[in-house]
């Protein structure tokens, strides 16, 4: 599931997106002003951040010190009006996303969706792209610099989590969730394919992409 952080001071604005969020299958966390904003996201994980005005940091300063932290967390600013100077000064500042009011709980939600699809190289045509890798998911072929990876089903799949969320950390019970639902083997069978997965896309390689977060999981960075 992703995290999302909403970031407001307006809590009917926060409960109203972050409960459609919800239901839609997402994790959601808040942030009452930018400074705590700012503090959540050095501390987690989050896939995105939802950022409306601040009292005190408004996101344009907020997009702007996260951007100068090199934070490369997705950001979708909620305008407080539909003008273009307000757009324009928010994607200045970072934003990657301007949606004015009103806030259609299912436009956030199309508009976050597409946000983080392009924010994990997953394009219109079925690809996904990290760096030099890429898989296409109707051939179901995988390539890194020019060169086809081979895998078995199982661990096509467990790289296509990765790279879906990628550079999020992805935990050993996502990925066993995902691999074998409510079921997973008794035996650690999800290292066995942790270990050939590695071997395929990055022994051959002189840079290593899959990464273990030792005490938090696995993720996959650009080489």
């Amino acid at each position: 599931m992703d995290l999302v952080l909403i970031a407001t001071h307006e809590s009917c604005i926060a409960t109203r997106i972050g409960s459609h969020l919800e239901a839609q299958g997402y994790l959601v966390d808040y942030a009452k002003d930018g400074e705590m904003a700012l503090r959540l996201v050095s501390q987690a994980p989050y896939a995105a951040l939802v950022l409306y005005h601040q009292e005190g940091s408004d996101g344009v300063s907020v997009c702007g010190a996260l951007r100068r932290s090199s934070a490369a967390i997705p950001i979708m600013t909620l305008g407080r009006g539909d003008s273009d100077a307000e757009a324009i000064a928010a994607l200045d500042a970072g934003a990657d996303d301007f949606v004015a009011p009103p806030y259609a709980n299912e436009i956030v939600h199309a508009r976050l969706h597409a946000l983080l699809r392009r924010s994990r190289g997953e394009f219109q045509d079925g690809t996904l792209r990290v760096g030099e890798l890429i898989m296409e998911l109707g051939t179901r072929r995988v390539i890194r610099e020019a060169l086809e990876v081979r895998l078995s089903p199982t661990r096509f799949k467990l790289l296509h989590i990765l790279m879906r969320e990628a550079p999020r950390i992805v935990t050993r019970e996502e990925m066993e969730n995902a691999l074998w639902g409510d079921h997973p083997p008794r035996s650690d069978a999800l290292r066995s394919h942790l270990y050939s997965l590695r071997q395929a896309i990055d022994a051959p390689f002189a840079t290593s992409m899959l990464r273990t977060v030792p005490h938090a999981g696995y993720r996959l960075l650009a080489g």
